[in-house]
């Protein structure tokens, strides 16, 4: 059996149980660490892309109200308000999408990480 297709708990378990040497056990804790970022990641990700579908749904809802807008006086400044908006929340979407794309680098990093301390328990 891999030690990577064990999950999380069950590591812990062996590492209460002293059921490995001490070496051992502080390689394993290493890796339950490194599994326990890629998690964080994970959840990270999700937020954003959540955060991400909600900034859609505005910005669809701002282009439907600013469609029928004519650029007459009152329409044209609430037109010109709706314009901003919509072009802070595409920068907000650019910004997610950097965040997002850097928390992926870093899985793959901790991944990388994991890989490598469970070969040297070989």
């Amino acid at each position: 059996m891999h030690v990577s297709s064990l999950a999380g708990e069950v590591l812990q378990r062996l590492l209460g149980e002293r059921i490995v040497n001490d070496a051992t056990m502080q390689h394993l804790k290493g890796v339950l660490d490194l599994l326990r970022q890629i998690d964080e990641a994970q959840q990270t990700i999700a937020y954003y892309e959540q955060e991400r579908q909600d900034i859609f749904q505005r910005q669809q809802h701002l282009q439907q109200q600013s469609a029928p807008l004519c650029t007459g006086d009152d329409k044209g400044a609430l037109r010109q308000r709706y314009v901003v908006t919509l072009a802070r929340l595409k920068d907000q979407v650019a910004w997610i999408d950097a965040a997002i794309a850097e928390q992926q680098a870093l899985i793959q990093k901790l991944y990388v990480q994991v890989e490598l301390s469970l070969h040297c328990l070989h």
